[in-house]
This record gives structure tokens, sequence and C-alpha cells, in this order.
């Protein structure tokens, strides 16, 4: 009996009154001289059908505006189909609509009032299950940022399918976190010359998302920002971006093309993993952390420049990469992690300039061994002794590489001959097998500051 009674007392308690009043179906707490919308119980399913939240409500003869929705206020409410959302509201509680699985639209008065909403988490939205906002009676499609809006908070228009396209003024500042999130028919963004921050998440899931420049005014792209951003084929990224963030293109499988500028320090975890559609990369030399995985799985990708100003390349950097046909390895890199290269299959040549030969592990280059591996010849014997490097089929020395203007020798001529292809273009003189000391298949800067490494390390 006297455990009977225990589990009569539990239950009322939890299914006690949570609200301090109710008016005309519509539950409320108080807080001070103003009303948040709560449920009338805590197992949920109070509200069903078109619910419309009034932006005043009376109650022993006061008038209390209403400016919030408590957390888990319409938890599990499957019966609910539309909600109105007056202008009063500012927040809405953790998980407010949670299993709000029935909800078909949001309905608002005022634009510039929902961007001030600030929401908990990313079910305190109800777009997250009803997809639609409708703003007085017609449905947002093309979505201008009001003027007085300087920042668009997290989740402000998540899983809202019918977005279609969104301009940005210069105004703003900033993107929170999944702000777009799973926007499935966005596809076009304007976003304006003063965003400093884009989100974590901020256009996730945008599968219709075909392309996209990040003004100048850009400094960070968050965690997963256009992950899974599906048709995404071209991005152009200001040059004042200083991280790239983990996974922030990730699956972004129609990725054809990316200018990575001289201001990026730091490509992180997984950036570009899974992006299947590119074929070259050109990493400046302000590059000095790139992430694991970070390239992992662009499988079409056949080129890329390894910045000379790396000192380390992560674990599963390339792995996966199974077009790529040739590396070059900087002097400064000390260390190469796990599986850097595995699965590399199609690569048929290694250069590293590196003296002391880099710290591998045994899975560094699986599927890589069948390549030749090149080295300044004073590093020759190293790397014939090196754990890992020894494996190679081959490995050689160079020069010849270097010898750009095919005298046999590889000095300060070679330098100046260098110079003035590059200048002029003119390079019917040189040797440009040779000169393409970087192997990505055509003359650049990069391949002028590897010369002046191999000079200083043969005559240094």
């Amino acid at each position: 009996m006297k455990y009977l009674l225990l589990l009569l007392a539990l239950m009322l308690s939890i299914t006690a009154s949570a609200y301090d009043f109710e008016v005309d179906g519509i539950y409320y707490m108080i807080d001070g001289d103003e009303v948040a919308v709560t449920s009338r119980t805590s197992l949920g399913g109070t509200y069903s059908g078109d619910v419309v939240i009034p932006a005043t409500v009376t109650h022993d003869g006061t008038t209390y505006p209403v400016t919030a929705i408590c957390q888990d206020a319409f938890y599990k409410c499957i019966g609910m189909t539309s909600i109105a959302i007056p202008n009063s509201v500012t927040s809405i509680g953790y998980a407010a609509f949670n299993r709000c699985d029935g909800l078909t639209s949001v309905r608002i008065t005022d634009l510039e009032a929902w961007f001030g909403i600030t929401f908990s988490n990313f079910d305190s939205n109800p777009l997250s299950y009803a997809g639609h906002l409708i703003l007085n009676g017609e449905v947002v499609t093309h979505l201008v940022v009001p003027e007085s809006v300087t920042a668009i908070r997290d989740w402000a228009f998540e899983g809202c399918t019918d977005l279609t396209s969104v301009a940005i003024h210069d105004g703003v500042t900033t993107i929170g976190n999944d702000a777009f999130v799973n926007c499935a028919n966005l596809s076009s963004v304007d976003m304006g010359n003063s965003i400093t921050r884009i989100g974590d998440g901020a256009f996730l899931g945008c599968t219709a998302l075909m392309g996209i420049d990040i003004p100048n005014s850009v400094i960070f792209i968050g965690y997963e920002a256009f992950c899974d951003c599906f048709a995404l084929s071209a991005v152009t990224i200001g040059d004042h971006v200083e991280e790239i963030g983990d996974f922030a293109f990730s699956q972004c499988v129609s990725l054809s093309g990316v200018n990575i500028p001289n201001s990026v320090t730091h490509i992180a975890h997984g950036a570009f993993y899974g992006c299947s559609a590119l074929t070259e990369l050109s990493l400046p030399n302000s590059v000095a952390f790139i992430g694991p995985v970070a390239f992992s799985a662009c499988s079409n990708l056949t080129r890329v420049n390894i910045p000379n100003s790396l000192t380390s390349l992560s674990e599963g950097v390339f792995s996966g990469c199974y077009s790529l046909t040739s590396i070059t390895i900087p002097s400064g890199v000390t260390s190469i992690g796990d599986w850097a290269f595995d699965g590399c299959s199609a690569m048929t040549a290694v250069h590293c300039w590196a003296m002391e030969p880099p710290t591998a592990f045994s899975t560094t280059f699986n599927d890589c061994y069948g390549a030749v591996l090149y080295v300044y010849g004073d590093a020759l014997e190293a790397y014939r002794q090196a754990d890992y490097w020894k494996d190679f089929a081959m490995i050689k020395a160079i020069p010849p590489s270097g010898d750009v203007d095919g005298d046999g020798l590889v000095n300060i001529n070679d330098v100046v001959a260098l110079i003035d292809v590059l200048l002029s273009g003119n390079m019917a003189a040189v040797s440009v097998e040779n000169a393409d000391l970087n192997a990505n298949g055509r003359l650049d800067i990069d391949d002028l500051a590897t010369l002046i490494d191999l000079l200083l390390h043969n005559h240094g």
C-alpha cells in the first residue's frame, strides 16, 4: 500500500499544473509583467488544430504582453497543424516544438519581429517541422532581410523549404549557426558585403544551392557551414577569410572549383571531405595547418600543390584521392600522419624536398609504393634507409629537375630564366619538364619558390 501511494504521488507530480492561468485554451506562466506560453502538463500533447497565440492576454484585470514560448510548450502536439506567433514573442525555449509532426505552417505578420526571436535549439523553431513560413497570408519564398536587421540568429529559418533565394543587405554582420539549415530549395544567396562570420551549419543541407560568393568581409566559415550542399558547383572565397571550419564544404559533390585566398591560415578537419568533382587545387603559402581528412575522398583530384608553409601533413589528409598522380612535399614538412595518402593508387611520382625524411607510418603511403620517389641527391641515402620511405619501388635523386635553362647545372641562372618565363610567358627557351618542380603540369610561382629552396639546400 505504501508503494502504491508513492507511485500515485509521483504520477500526480508529473501531471500537476505547469501553468499559472489559461485563456481561450492557451496556458500561460507569469514572469513579472510578462507571460510565456506553456503547456497544461509536462506530458505534452496540450494543443491541436490551428493555434493562434495573442500578443497580449488579460488575467484578473491585468493585461500582459506575451513575450515567450516556454521549454517543451508544444511537446508532442502531433495534432497541431498550424501556429500563429505574434510580433511580441522574442524567445522560444528548448525543444518547444519537439515532435510536432503534424505542423504544416507558421504564420507571422512582421518579418522584422521574426528576426528578433531567440531560438534555444533546433526544435524550438516550429519551421523545423512546418517548413512553410506565411507572412500576412503569403508564403515566403524570396527572403529580403529587413534593413533594421544586423544579425541573422541561430536557427532563424531552419527547414524553411519554400525559400528559393535570400538577399542580405550590407548592414548584416553575422549569419548564425544553422540559420538556413535544410532549406532544401534555396538556390541563391546574396550575402552583402559586411558579414564577418558564417556560423556552424549555416547552409547545411541546402541541396539546391548552386553557387556562392563569400564576401571579402568574412573572416570565419564555420563547422559544416555548406556541408551536403550537393548542387554547389562553384565557390568564391573572399580574401579576408582566415579559417575554413571542420567539414565546411564536406560532401559538396558537385564542387568543381574553389579558390583559397592568401588570407587562409587554417583549413580544418574534413573541410573538403568527399568533394568528388574537384580536379585541381591550389593552396597558398599562407596555410599553416590542414586538418585530418581535409581533402579525403576527393576522388577526381589529379593535381594539388602543398604549400611551403606547412610543417606537417595530418592523418588521412589526401586518403581516397584515387586520381592523384603526383605530389610534392615541401622541405619544411617534418611529419606525415597515418593514412595521409592511403588509396592514392594512381600516384606515379612523389617529390619530397625535406633533407631529413619526415616521420611517417606504415599506412602513410598505402597503395603508393609503386610511384617513383624523388629526393635531393644529398638525402638519397637517408631515404633509402628510412622506415616506410625505403619501401618505395624506386628512389631517384634530383636534379636534373631545376635545370631550367638546360645547361646541365642548377644555379642562379635557372632562377633568372624561370622568372623571365613567368613574366613573359615565353617557354620556348626552357625545359618545362625540369622547371615544373611541383609537378602540377604548369609553371608558376610555387616552382620558383621550390627552385630557390633547392639551391639553398644544395649550395647553402
